[in-house]
């Protein structure tokens, strides 16, 4: 016979403690920690700005499906076939939507592509101060790099990654991320992700192939100037 849990022993996890568990949760539950977390100032502004982004993405997405609608496709070739009967066309379910959290843009994953994201791998760094409105002595320098100050003045930082003002976009090509746990921004890796694309792996064999070729002449060179040089080798 199985005993029944202790009321005092936690109740096992339903979903990995992690931000992936948090995206597979149901939706009223996601919406009710939202919610809890709007209680931060800072939090609550950042949900608002990316709520009406999505709102604004969505209608978009809307209008440009109610223009293809609207516009009646081609008639077929004569002579040709379909096995799709007019009228009865299936529509395709709309992509889910989501933030990047490396370059802030919205996608949908089926066109997260190669190139789609630029993004800084380097860290943002107070670099001018005194672009920064400020009264002399009312801030040190330390109180002067916060998230606040970099969303007002994003012109007085730059990135470690290239040295670029911090308003500049990425330097970094990828693809979208919307995973915290998964961004390359600020790992400090200066190399760009497109080195994995498999459609640039011929161009890295080329390029070793050069660097091979143009290694062998500087070597074949050097052994004819030496030649030349020697007693042995002069022309009489």
């Amino acid at each position: 016979m199985a005993l029944a849990p202790s009321p005092l022993e936690p109740p096992p996890l339903l979903l990995s403690p992690d931000v992936d568990g948090l995206a597979r949760a149901p939706t009223p539950v996601v919406k009710a920690i939202l919610v809890a977390l709007c209680e931060d100032p800072g939090v609550r502004a950042q949900a608002l700005r990316q709520l009406d982004r999505l709102l604004r993405f969505e209608a978009e997405v809307r209008r440009q499906e109610a223009l293809r609608t609207t516009t009646p496709p081609p008639p077929p070739p004569p002579g040709s076939i379909s096995n799709v009967a007019a009228g009865r066309r299936l529509k395709p379910t709309p992509a889910e939507p989501k933030i990047c959290v490396q370059c802030d843009g919205i996608f949908t994953e089926d066109k997260n592509i190669y190139g789609a994201c630029w993004y800084h791998s380097g860290e943002l760094e107070l670099y001018d101060e005194t672009l920064i409105d400020r009264m002399p002595g009312e801030m040190s320098l330390y109180d002067l790099d916060t998230e606040s100050t970099r969303a007002r003045h994003p012109e007085a930082f730059r990135w470690c990654c290239c040295f670029k003002k911090g308003n500049q976009p990425g330097c970094v090509g990828g693809r979208h991320e919307s995973n915290p746990d998964w961004s390359r921004k600020g790992r400090g890796d200066s190399f760009s992700d497109l080195e994995d694309d498999p459609l640039r792996l011929d161009e890295d064999d080329d390029e070793d192939d050069d660097d091979e070729q143009a290694a062998s002449y500087r070597h074949a060179s050097g052994s004819s100037h030496d030649d030349a040089a020697s007693p042995g080798g002069r022309h009489t």
